[in-house]
């Protein structure tokens, strides 16, 4: 089955495929699609000649809001089918806090997509909401089981996605609310072969203390769910997040990509390591994991992920860095020895990422830092 993954080189932001080929069937899926790295126009060519003009998206992953990954969602959705979306279901408070930091800190956009994604889609796509992981972290529960026979999506193109019935938000309503760790598997006429694990994270702890910040100003965090409210409070906004130490995003929605079965061996490739001859790095496992902007700082998310993943994490082989490493969001226990950190960033971002301190945990724990800018040389591959 050929098989090829794609870290596209957007600079910062976030732009990921994996397409499939199996018994005359193609499958695409997306995980995000921004850049900060301008101008706009270069980066949205690139969106409109990823892939062929005749693709079929199979599935959107959309790991948060931040513009950084999703501005590019536009382009997809004008150029490309997508059949069903993926995306971390937010609460009421979420919602308004990523509208208003998108506006503070990217100088805002259309929310139809955080506000009504159904609405944004339209009724051809599949909207599928994954609920945050319940509980608490430090006693986890849920986790997927090899040969589970509990409740999953089909995803395969024959008869379009299978939703069990206790998902569907109504009958009449493309959509869908599932549980975090709900499998979306694609199949062939014989069974099935490719499995998808999304987990839908939350940290509001820095939430928490901008609305707090905001009530000591006299300012009600649901008063500003209107643009227009934000844009007449905007001097005492910026005055109030300015004091934050980090972004506002509450969620973010780790996913899991991996064969079912027997383990697949591919080759990964950069244009980058590769020059002034072709080479193909060492042939290693097929597993990856998007951590998208996920704080794995918080002490009981690795421990939690890793839980719940459990067999599945030795097939792991590749893992994008979250936040284009940053050093606030960061910890080295994520990662297997030997795996392939991939890194997304802009070469001239005004963050300051990916932090010198990311790059030596990497090494510490004998993982491989693999850059992915805006420079076309640093694509990275994997290919079976």
């Amino acid at each position: 089955m050929p098989f090829t993954r794609t870290f596209h080189p957007v600079g910062q932001g976030a732009f990921y495929t994996e397409q499939h080929h199996e018994q005359g069937q193609a499958l695409t899926v997306v995980y995000d699609c921004g850049s900060l790295t301008g101008p706009k126009s270069q980066f949205l060519r690139k969106v409109a000649t990823a892939l062929p003009a005749d693709t079929v998206i199979d599935v959107l992953f959309i790991s948060h809001f931040h513009a950084d990954h999703i501005n590019g969602i536009d382009e997809l959705k004008k150029r490309y089918t997508i059949r069903a979306v993926v995306l971390p279901k937010l609460t009421d408070e979420a919602r308004i806090l990523v509208k208003l930091e998108n506006y503070l800190e990217y100088g805002g956009f259309s929310t139809t997509l955080i506000d009504n994604p159904r609405q944004y889609f339209g009724k051809d796509t599949l909207v599928i909401l994954v609920e945050p992981v319940g509980g608490d972290a430090d006693t986890p529960a849920g986790a997927v089981t090899e040969g589970d026979n509990g409740p999953f999506i089909d995803i395969s193109p024959e008869e379009g996605p299978s939703i069990p019935p206790d998902f569907r938000t109504s009958k009449q309503d493309a959509s869908a609310s599932v549980p975090s760790g709900t499998v979306l598997r694609f199949r062939t006429k014989s069974r099935p072969f490719w499995e998808y694990i999304p987990f839908n994270y939350e940290n509001s702890v820095r939430g928490r203390a901008f609305v707090a910040e905001l009530a000591g100003m006299g300012i009600s965090l649901h008063s500003l769910d209107n643009i227009a409210d934000v844009i007449a409070r905007k001097p005492e906004l910026i005055k109030a997040y300015k004091k934050l130490k980090g972004d506002l995003n509450e969620n973010s929605l780790v996913v899991y990509s991996g064969a079912i079965g027997p383990g697949k061996k591919l080759c990964h490739q950069s244009p980058a390591y590769s020059f002034p001859y072709p080479c193909f790095l060492e042939s290693r496992g097929e597993g990856c994991l998007y951590l998208g902007d996920i704080d794995l700082s918080i002490g009981s998310v690795v421990p939690d992920i890793r839980f719940r993943l459990q067999h599945k994490w030795q097939r792991i082989y590749s893992i994008q860095v979250p936040h284009h490493g940053a050093i606030g969001n960061f910890d080295a226990t994520v990662f297997n020895r030997g795996a392939q950190a991939i890194i997304s960033f802009g070469t001239t971002n005004r963050y300051g990422h990916p932090s010198a301190h990311v790059i030596s945990q990497l090494y510490r724990v004998a993982a491989t830092p693999v850059y992915v800018t805006e420079k076309l040389e640093t694509g990275f591959y994997s290919l079976d």
